[in-house]
């Protein structure tokens, strides 16, 4: 089966992600991950959670400087996918 286009998902409070393994077996890929323990984020990075590294952000996701840096990466997502013709 060929794909239009990939399939993706963001993560938050997400702890080391470890419940985002079946998204990944899916064929799923993570853009952005957002916890509040740097700690938590590192497992994330040792497991590769994220497609890229800047999807890894560390901060209360309630605080709108981290609110704003989220949606940033989500807006570039969003307009760097290739979408079915």
């Amino acid at each position: 089966m060929i794909r239009e286009r990939e399939l993706t998902y963001i993560s938050l409070f997400s702890s080391a992600g470890i419940g985002c393994y079946g998204f990944k077996q899916a064929g799923f890929e993570c853009v952005a991950t957002c916890e509040l323990l740097e700690k938590r984020i590192k497992i994330q990075r040792i497991n590769n959670k994220c497609k890229y590294k800047t999807g890894y952000i560390v901060g209360n996701i309630t605080k709108k400087k981290y609110t704003q840096k989220f949606l940033m990466k989500l807006s570039y997502e969003k307009t760097n996918i290739k979408l079915p013709t």
